[in-house]
């Protein structure tokens, strides 16, 4: 079986991102974007980080973009109810 070179495949997955993007950006709603933090958030480590991020995201694309952050052991109860 022929596979793609592998820049090609790049290219290809870029382009269908890209596109899925693009159709996004043009919707009249915003984007929905969830983050899942396995602890809680504070002044450091991994979910603070997190944190960070999503708030750069919040105020890079304002109301075009709506966030939700969920902690994991709330995800937990919500599976086991």
């Amino acid at each position: 079986m022929n596979r793609l070179p592998s820049k090609l495949r790049v290219a290809l997955t870029s382009a269908v991102v890209a596109w899925c993007v693009g159709a996004q950006a043009l919707a009249a709603e915003p984007i929905k974007v969830a983050f899942v933090y396995i602890d809680p958030v504070g002044d450091s480590g991994w979910s603070y980080q997190h944190d960070l991020g999503r708030r750069a995201l919040e105020k890079a694309l304002g109301s075009k973009v709506k966030t939700l952050s969920w902690k994991a052991s709330r995800l937990r109860r919500m599976r086991n109810a």
